[in-house]
């Protein structure tokens, strides 16, 4: 064996093969250990390609899409939907509720031959509980045994719903897209298309949110097609205030969860958390905590309505 014209040591050349030995007994015992069980037809049906375990279908649940060298993963997602709490006449109450009427009326789409879906837009401030909303939506489509997409692109949506409709044509789908001024942003033209129905899609709900509504254009936003219904997420009242705390507290804690209450006007769930975190678990001064929270949630309110100024109101919001 010789390197750039220099002839290797005998010992240097033997060690080398016995290198190249050990490699491709290596790749063998994992090709063994990847345990294919059938075959996979080309698309064209030029030829097959051994596969793993398959399943008939995607399982109920929440799942990331992802493409990764050329292959569309679909990946289980841990949804802490277990603790998710129903706050009294809330908003995320009515958005549940017309999306379930929504799934419970599709003869009647079909009687009139209008597209079977449905998009939504939440707006509000920080922690007014969107994402709660999202998570109590994503809950009752997978009780439906749907099926829930977070968006990660269009081309990747669009990829992962038609591979999902060719193997389960009949499942319910909701997507979920956070953020949404950001994915506007990113992938505007493509998005607007895929709303405006420019590809069939059928038996889906598009859930977005945004805390930002005033970023968002008035033909993105004002346009049923796109978004049939565009919902604002307020703060919590005091009922859901009390709610959230009394789902924190235990038995042996001694607190005056009426002042709590009281004392988180018009602050957001998170805020309220943060209250009671900092004095029930870590022992910091009730009053300064609150002064805290209080000078926090006074500086959003002024980032928001200064926003709001330099847009020029959000009167279609109101």
């Amino acid at each position: 064996m010789e390197s750039a014209g220099l002839e290797l040591d005998p010992v240097l050349e033997w060690e080398q093969e016995l290198l190249a030995e050990s490699e491709d007994d290596q790749d063998d015992d994992k090709a063994a250990q990847v345990g294919y069980t059938q075959f996979a037809q080309l698309q064209d049906g030029s030829g097959y390609s051994p596969v793993g375990k398959t399943v008939g279908e995607l399982s109920p649940g929440y799942y990331d899409t992802i493409v990764a060298d050329g292959t569309l993963y679909f990946m289980p997602v841990r949804a802490r939907d277990d603790a998710l709490l129903e706050f009294p006449d809330s908003v995320s109450k009515e958005v549940l509720a017309g999306i379930t009427e929504f799934w419970n009326r599709e003869k009647l789409f079909r009687k009139y031959e209008i597209p079977y879906k449905r998009g939504v837009l939440l707006y509000g401030p920080p922690g007014s509980g969107k994402t709660c909303t999202l998570q109590l939506v994503a809950r009752e489509v997978v009780k439906r045994n749907g099926v829930v997409l977070t968006f990660a692109g269009s081309q990747v949506f669009l990829r992962a719903y038609r591979a999902l409709r060719d193997i389960q044509p009949d499942t319910h789908i909701v997507v979920l897209m956070e953020d949404f001024e950001s994915v506007i942003k990113n992938y505007e033209s493509q998005v607007l298309n895929m709303l405006d129905g420019v590809e069939s899609l059928d038996r889906i709900v598009f859930l977005a949110t945004t805390n930002y509504p005033e970023k968002l254009e008035s033909r993105i936003i004002n346009r049923p097609s796109r978004f049939d219904i565009c919902v604002k997420v307020d703060h919590p009242d005091e009922r859901a205030r009390r709610v959230y705390l009394e789902s924190l507290v235990h038995d042996d804690d001694d607190i005056d969860i009426s002042a709590y209450v009281s004392d988180t006007s018009e602050m957001s769930l998170a805020h309220v958390k943060e209250l009671f975190v900092a004095t029930v678990v870590l022992g910091c001064d009730y009053s300064a905590t609150v002064k805290r929270l209080e000078i926090m949630r006074d500086e959003r309110k002024s980032s928001n309505e200064d926003e709001v100024k330099r847009r020029g109101g959000m009167g279609m919001f109101l």
